[in-house]
């Protein structure tokens, strides 16, 4: 089933549409975009993804790319990601100091897993965890939207689990997949 992703521009009067599968939606969000399944029948709109929600997405995937396909324990990136979870509960909980330092840690847990250990995905989710602190830090700090959406892009989980050996299409279709329940149980209406 394809799926239509309406992306409002800064600066310009028209949206930016594209017409999806599955396995592309986490890669063709930025925030603000609306979501519509595309049936037989007509348009079904399933929901808006924010900043704060591109944020907890983000989250979600660097975690399950942690506990799945890295094959250490890392417990900077592990760190990273519950200082984003308490900045999606409430942004003035964390400052941007927090978030900058834990991003920082992260990454460099992601390059000392590429250097020294040889674990491709560990280093690939660490660098995944590190962005969605940037994608906090971003929006507190009110950059550019362009550069806080590419803080919190996805490429990394899939990258982990391709380094780990597993298929990243399928990797992309797991993260469609948990976007769609995501908007399905509304909790996307919480992270305006």
């Amino acid at each position: 089933m394809p799926y239509k992703i309406i992306t409002k521009r800064s600066g310009r009067d028209t949206p930016l549409e594209r017409v999806t599968p599955l396995s592309k939606i986490s890669r063709n969000l930025n925030p603000p975009s609306e979501i519509y399944s595309i049936q037989k029948d007509g348009e079904v709109y399933l929901g808006v993804i924010s900043h704060k929600a591109l944020t907890f997405l983000a989250t979600e995937f660097a975690d399950y790319a942690i506990k799945n396909y890295a094959k250490r324990d890392l417990p900077k990136a592990e760190v990273c990601l519950s200082i984003v979870r308490k900045w999606i509960e409430d942004d003035s909980s964390v400052s941007n100091e927090e978030l900058r330092t834990a991003a920082d840690a992260a990454y460099a847990a992601a390059a000392d897993a590429a250097a020294y250990a040889a674990d491709a995905a560990a280093a690939d989710a660490a660098n995944a965890a590190a962005k969605t602190a940037y994608a906090a830090y971003a929006a507190n700090t009110a950059y550019d939207a362009a550069y806080a959406a590419d803080a919190a892009a996805y490429a990394d989980a899939a990258d982990a689990a391709y380094a780990a050996g597993k298929d990243k299409e399928m990797e992309f279709i797991r993260q469609g997949e948990f976007i769609l329940d995501f908007l399905k149980s509304g909790k996307h209406l919480f992270l305006v």
